[in-house]
């Protein structure tokens, strides 16, 4: 991770470039380049300026690199394909054997594809021996980043699937391993019917400006064709970010963002395959250095599963998704939280207890109605 100011990004990175990174540069350069995409390159501590790289050059006068400040500077999302598990490419469960060897190591845990009285979307990961509290049981860094909480979040992210799929076409072994890794990942609950509403509408949005870019006639019935088969595409890609994208978590300055702002979401390969639960027994935290303008870390923003309370051997390893208090928050809170930001109802264990009670004591008042009429 290089470091700038106060911002961080990674080698290549896709940015945009706002009009605040451009206000040194003259008018047409600055017309030209803003809300222009541009993968960073590194950071200039002397004149307190990152150097970029225009995904067209033209607009930078045909040069190269431009140097741009820091506050104007936006994650749109990063792929690091060096971090992506291998293997995959045909197993929609996503990967249980290339989990296990990467697991080899510490082999506390397993890949699992259901674990024992499990409701998640996907599988799990299973004790192989009794856990304490305080046990790391793996660590690893993110393969994919994104922005988050922001509008253009939907098309930030459909745009590193197509650069996944633009390198994967092209040979790239690191880029096969990413593409097929994210392919594996579950798209959120389907009976959670809600949370695909505003995915959906993003989707639909991209597929008809790229139809129109194409020159696809509107209410054509080939128009129509291709709009829903690639409406469903692009639906499940962002599923797939959104039931599996977790916030980058700085412990240096609270939750890592863009020096505009805009808070990161990274996806991991192993990370993804623990279920979350409302009961936690383990918990994520990410390791960040201290701020070294012009310098990095390559430590920076690997996550730790940590053990936090006693788990018995065959027991299923989860986490709290959300933020820590999520686990304050009445039923009816955390399933609104969850269905919206991961894409799923949660039915953890403590989730089907509380609704078990509710209605029990639904029923109970239910029947004592009843007997007030009766009377």
């Amino acid at each position: 991770m290089l470091h700038g100011k106060s911002a961080r990004f990674p080698p290549g990175a896709t940015v945009y470039l706002l009009k605040g990174a451009l206000t040194h540069l003259p008018q047409d350069q600055q017309d030209a380049l803003t809300d222009e995409l541009a993968s960073v390159k590194s950071f200039d501590v002397e004149s307190d300026l990152w150097e970029v790289a225009p995904s067209r050059p033209q607009l930078g006068g045909g040069s190269k690199s431009v140097f741009v400040k820091e506050q104007g500077m936006r994650l749109a999302f990063c792929i690091l394909a060096q971090h992506a598990l291998p293997g995959g490419a045909s197993d929609r469960s996503p990967s249980i054997d290339a989990a296990n060897r990467a697991l080899a190591p510490k082999r506390k845990i397993k890949r699992s594809p259901t674990p024992n009285g499990s409701k998640a979307c996907g599988g799990g990961m299973l004790a192989l021996e009794d856990i304490m509290p305080g046990e790391g049981l793996l660590t690893e860094h993110p393969f994919l980043l994104s922005s988050t909480g922001v509008e253009h979040r939907w098309s930030d992210r459909w745009r590193a699937y197509l650069t996944m799929m633009g390198g994967a076409q092209y040979g790239s072994a690191p880029a096969k391993a990413a593409l097929a890794r994210f392919d594996a990942l579950a798209a959120g609950d389907p009976e959670d019917v809600e949370s695909f509403v505003a995915p959906r509408a993003k989707a639909t949005e991209i597929v008809e400006s790229a139809l129109r870019s194409a020159g696809k006639v509107p209410e054509s019935d080939e128009y129509e064709e291709i709009k829903c088969q690639q409406v469903e595409k692009v639906l499940t890609v962002l599923m797939k970010w959104q039931a599996n994208a977790h916030l980058y978590r700085n412990v240096t300055n609270g939750d890592m963002a863009g020096a505009a702002g805009t808070a990161v979401a990274a996806v991991y390969s192993l990370i993804a395959c623990v279920n979350h639960s409302c009961r936690p027994n383990c918990d994520v935290a990410g390791t960040w250095s201290a701020q070294k303008p012009g310098g990095g870390d390559a430590n920076d923003g690997a996550a730790t599963l940590t053990c936090v309370s006693a788990v018995a051997a065959g027991e299923e390893c989860v986490y709290n998704y959300g933020p820590r208090e999520l686990l304050t928050w009445n039923l009816e809170k955390r399933r609104e939280y969850l269905s919206e930001k991961n894409g799923f109802v949660c039915r953890c264990e403590r989730c089907r207890e509380e609704d078990s009670n509710k209605d029990a004591t639904t029923c109970t008042v239910s029947l004592s109605l009843a007997s007030i009429e009766d009377k």
